[in-house]
């Protein structure tokens, strides 16, 4: 009994604070590459406009919101041009923006 709590409850303690880790870690993005250099609006999107316009498969509009107002928009479609007035729009931004986004500026 006493090697299995002087071996199992450090060992658990450990699996514990690792998994904790890795969590804030994933939460927070630090394995993630950032679309442009921190804090400069211009850059994310021309970044995420560029990204946009080499991989969309379809309809979109996205817009960038800084301090709470419509820093810039861009729209992309196939077929007939859409803006953001187009009628049935969707919701969730597109995975390719997604994956760059931080926990704080997330769409």
């Amino acid at each position: 009994m006493r090697v299995l709590l002087r071996i199992g409850v450090p060992t658990l303690l450990l699996l514990v604070l690792w998994t904790a880790a890795v969590l804030l870690a994933t939460a927070e993005g630090w394995w993630r590459k950032p679309l442009a250099s921190g804090g400069d609006p211009r850059a994310f999107m021309d970044a995420a406009i560029e990204l946009v316009d080499s991989a969309h498969s379809g309809n979109g509009v996205f817009a960038l919101i800084e301090g709470g107002s419509v820093y810039d928009e861009h729209a992309a479609s196939v077929g007939e041009p859409v803006d953001r007035d187009t009628g049935d729009p969707t919701i969730a931004s597109p995975p390719s923006l997604r994956r760059h986004s931080t926990p704080r500026c997330r769409t």
